[in-house]
């Protein structure tokens, strides 16, 4: 199995002919996609090392003819040696050491709607905005930015109307959840397909029990403006009421039906450790023939973890409802 590493978009033979293993992320929530590339080197100093900041781009084959991209282009963010294991270690992620996103700040977004204010974070980031219509209208409650970063803001306001942030090729997509189309064109993404019986893959899962649910509440401004009321969804408990307070009494409900949502599929989960995949890339809907009862339709992929080695290499793919 062999890599090639690019760096900003041209082919490194210094990187690509000591290559020694490749991880590389891709997945939805907090971190962004990483990568850690491990070469070997017998005299660091002497070896053309990226600087911090550029692109590094990966692609692998068994033999030239069959060279495949593997995960998106990132961003060199660190770089560290091991002289007794005459190795240094290359780490990437999506977005760059002196990104904007990084930087703590202090801000209100008050009145703002979500299309709004991703389009003014991702200006200043340098990125390309694509919202989610499903959210670009909501005007969130609270929007109060305050000794965070701006992903880190954006994955706390997202959360409560089921959104996710995520950073990908010059772009700051915001998708609503289970949705399966890119934030980006609007296009449907393809499924993976993956026949669990065919290729001897190794599954871990786990149910919960979909019967228990729950009630989330939400407040709700009165037709006074200032008189808060409450509104709910689901039955049953645990009871949980979400942060913050809406004009609109069916946005609070869908808000509460989102947050249902989320607590069944982060009980919900299935793994999946198989040869190398590509084609396997987070957001996208996962069809899983031979998978256990109740996993064989409306699946996401949450994470996609790629480990490549001189002789074997294999991906890990989580999903969830």
């Amino acid at each position: 199995m062999s890599v090639t590493v690019a760096i900003d978009g041209a082919r490194s033979d210094a990187l690509s002919s000591r290559f020694r293993s490749l991880t590389l992320s891709d997945g939805i929530g907090y971190e962004s996609d990483s990568a850690a590339l491990v070469i070997s080197v017998g005299e660091p100093l002497k070896v053309a090392l990226p600087p911090l900041g550029a692109d590094i781009a990966f692609t692998v084959a068994r033999d030239e003819r069959q060279a495949v991209p593997l995960g998106d282009t990132l961003k060199v963010v660190g770089i560290g040696g091991d002289s007794r294991d005459g190795a240094i270690t290359i780490e990437a992620e999506a977005i760059g050491p002196d990104s904007p996103l990084r930087e703590q700040r202090d801000a209100s977004w008050t009145g703002q709607s979500i299309g709004a204010i991703v389009g003014a974070i991702a200006e200043r980031a340098g990125l390309v905005p694509a919202v989610s219509a499903k959210l670009a209208g909501i005007i969130p409650e609270g929007a109060i930015q305050q000794a965070e970063s701006d992903r880190q803001f954006l994955f706390r306001m997202l959360l409560a109307h089921g959104g996710r942030p995520v950073v990908k090729e010059g772009r700051l997509a915001v998708l609503a959840a289970r949705e399966r189309v890119s934030a980006a064109s609007g296009s449907a993404l393809p499924p993976l397909s993956v026949d669990l019986a065919e290729d001897g893959s190794w599954v871990r899962w786990r149910r919960g029990d979909s019967g228990v649910r729950g009630t989330v509440s939400a407040k709700v401004y009165g037709p006074d403006g200032s008189t808060l009321l409450t509104v709910s969804a689901g039955s049953g408990t645990p009871r949980r009421r979400l942060q913050g307070a809406w004009r609109n009494p069916d946005d609070a409900i869908r808000a509460a039906e989102r947050r249902l949502l989320q607590a069944r599929s982060s009980r919900d989960w299935i793994e999946i450790e198989r040869e190398l995949t590509p084609q396997a890339r987070a957001l996208y809907p996962l069809n899983a023939t031979g998978a256990p009862e109740g996993f064989t339709d409306d699946l996401i992929i949450q994470e996609v973890r790629h480990s490549v080695g001189g002789q074997v290499a294999r991906t890990l793919i989580r999903a969830r409802p």
